[in-house]
């Protein structure tokens, strides 16, 4: 694993910010690394036919790409080391961040590789970047020209600034997250939360925290918004001040979708033998700690409750439920009938067990129904059943 960038690098790469025609040939050069990459050539097949003397650097870059393609609309422009592909916000949860802070003017405050400093300028918010990382700084450079965003990057520790002179509504950090650390707390994330507020002062604080994160290992007030993507939990971030509007909140994104409220606790049953249909909740709703508030749920059972999923059922139909709805269409002993009747030809497991298990459980499914729809296979008292997604 490369983990720094030796000056040479370095120099390479700020020539690529200040000469257009360099950086564009640079791109074509590392989108055909990635296109090679994916025709299944080997690393020294590679070097062989680009024979560029930082190849290592333009190795590392087209991974990055190849990491950031479902992320970023402008994937093969991006420049990101092996940390920032991992880790940079994604565009569609930065792009509802930048609309969500619209107006204000922002101290990004270890920016990375930038790429959230690019999605609050594209926000209409007046953006200064800090970073002290000479390689992330210069990839922060770099991916600004590729959104044509408007962001004052800051080669910097934010400790050596003047902080009276960060003109700033909102001072905003994802810190880096130690990689062997077990339990997530503010005082161990780079820079501190905490040492950011002590040394900035009074003024708004909004920050991107591991989303599984305790809510006690953050001595924190302020709003605790949850973002999902497709289904699946992908941020948090922790609004203090004024930019607080509730005590939780979940968004859902693609959808827009976003659930304000005060969080609460849900004392629902379990129970053995499913209803006739079947929700599993948003884990933003979840983790907001606001399925009290989603209309009808008094009235379900838990059906499954684990680290993966909560699924939960009824036999009452829900329409607007924040997550996924089933209609139940067999039980245990007629699951692979109802499933030739109703055409269903894929089917995806849905209860917990190893994944070995599951994929199992699916080919030996799939080896008795030949049709075009699609299912999912819950489990209940009795063993498994199948059930189609409510549109």
């Amino acid at each position: 694993m490369r983990t720094a960038s030796t000056q040479a690098e370095l120099r390479f790469l700020m020539s690529l910010v200040n000469d257009d025609g360099k950086r564009e040939s640079t791109d074509a050069l590392i989108n055909d690394i990635v296109r090679m990459i994916d025709e299944g050539h080997q690393r020294e097949q590679i070097e062989r036919q680009v024979k560029h003397r930082h190849f290592g650097l333009l190795f590392q870059l087209a991974r990055g790409r190849i990491s950031a393609r479902k992320r970023f609309t402008r994937w093969d422009r991006v420049y990101l080391d092996e940390y920032s592909s991992s880790f940079s916000t994604p565009e569609l949860p930065g792009m509802y961040r930048g609309r969500r802070l619209q107006g204000k003017s922002i101290a990004d405050i270890g920016c990375g590789a930038g790429m959230q400093a690019i999605f609050f300028s594209l926000g209409h918010c007046r953006v200064t970047a800090v970073e002290k990382d000479p390689l992330r700084y210069t990839l922060a450079l770099l991916n600004s020209l590729a959104y044509r965003a408007k962001v004052d990057v800051v080669h910097s520790d934010y400790a050596s600034l003047d902080p009276g002179r960060i003109e700033a509504d909102v001072v905003f950090s994802d810190p880096l997250r130690p990689r062997e650390e077990g339990v997530r707390t503010m005082g161990t994330l780079l820079p501190s939360p905490l040492a950011l507020m002590d040394f900035f002062g009074q003024r708004d604080y909004a920050f991107d925290l591991p989303p599984q994160m305790r809510w006690d290992n953050i001595p924190v007030d302020g709003e605790k918004e949850y973002i999902s993507v497709d289904g699946e939990l992908n941020r948090l971030t922790l609004y203090t001040g004024s930019l607080a509007l509730s005590g939780s909140s979940a968004v859902m994104l693609p959808q827009g979708r976003v659930i304000r409220g005060d969080p609460g606790e849900v004392g629902l049953e379990a129970i053995r033998e499913a209803g006739r249909y079947v929700y599993v909740p948003d884990p933003a709703v979840v983790h907001a700690r606001l399925l009290h508030t989603v209309p009808g749920i008094s009235d379900m059972r838990v059906l499954e409750s684990g680290p993966r999923r909560l699924v939960l059922t009824s036999d009452t139909e829900y329409s607007g439920f924040p997550g996924k709805a089933y209609m139940r269409i067999s039980g245990s002993s007629d699951m692979v009938e109802r499933l030739r009747e109703n055409n269903i030809g894929r089917v995806f497991v849905r209860f917990s067990s190893s994944p070995g298990e599951n994929y199992s459980e699916k080919m030996r499914i799939e080896r008795e129904i030949r049709g075009e729809g699609t299912a999912y296979i819950f489990k209940d008292g009795s063993g498994p059943f199948a059930a189609v997604e409510i549109p």
